[in-house]
């Protein structure tokens, strides 16, 4: 969505910070897009939220020299990334710790992985993306743990007779 076709408003970012408390921003496909519009800073970010509505950050600077350096051969663009973090087909822990990995279906042959990095151990904190890559498998269900959707439990149930029969 270009620019102009997007919602454009001013929000207070930081109003502990008087010189950038309010900032322009760019609504784009349920996400806010942060512009500097007088530059073209590397400060720009995307801002969506997670399954547990927590904030996720993805910095241009992450994109741009990270992410975007890899994107062009595995084709895939920010919207891709911000529906994979607010609708992810799975959400599983990583060996790192205050990190998620959000999963979701990019294809029919692939998945998009996106690697979450919470900022401590506080059950609303804010994350940031560190990296995005496609993959043709879902993790092994042996090695990472399921954190979201909640795994279905399986109960081993033995019928007991009724009586009378």
């Amino acid at each position: 969505m270009s620019p102009s076709k997007a919602k454009r408003q001013k929000m207070t970012i930081n109003p502990h910070d008087p010189e950038n408390a309010d900032e322009d921003i760019i609504i784009e496909d349920g996400a806010v897009v942060f512009h500097d519009f007088d530059s073209t800073s590397l400060d720009d970010v995307l801002i969506c939220t997670d399954y547990k509505t927590r904030p996720v950050t993805l910095s241009c600077l992450r994109w741009e020299d990270h992410i975007q350096s890899h994107a062009d051969e595995q084709n895939f663009d920010k919207p891709h990334v911000t529906i994979t973090v607010q609708k992810p087909k799975g959400v599983f822990d990583t060996e790192f710790p205050h990190r998620e990995l959000f999963i979701r279906q990019f294809d029919r042959d692939s998945y998009l992985y996106v690697p979450v990095d919470y900022a401590g151990s506080d059950l609303n904190a804010s994350g940031k993306v560190v990296t995005a890559y496609r993959k043709d498998s879902l993790p092994d269900p042996n090695r990472s743990r399921q954190l979201y959707p909640e795994p279905k439990k399986t109960y081993n149930r033995t019928r007991k007779p009724r009586k009378g029969r």
